[in-house]
């Protein structure tokens, strides 16, 4: 499971490489649900939990992640 590198949340999930991204076998491409950041980790094996930030933004202004 990827973390967030920004507020370290757990719920992400991963989104396609473009064709430069895969040319890093080992990495992916994941989106914050918490914070809506897009981020390429390089070596997931080796990443670690940051400490979790909480994110409090009102329901109207969160971003819907499908």
């Amino acid at each position: 499971m990827s973390y967030c590198p920004e507020c370290g949340s757990d719920f992400t999930r991963r989104i396609a490489r473009s064709p430069a991204m895969r040319l890093i076998f080992t990495s992916k491409h994941i989106l914050c649900s918490d914070c809506g950041v897009r981020s390429l980790i390089l070596f997931p094996a080796l990443a670690r939990r940051p400490t979790l930030v909480p994110v409090n933004r009102p329901a109207a202004i969160k971003r819907a992640v499908y």
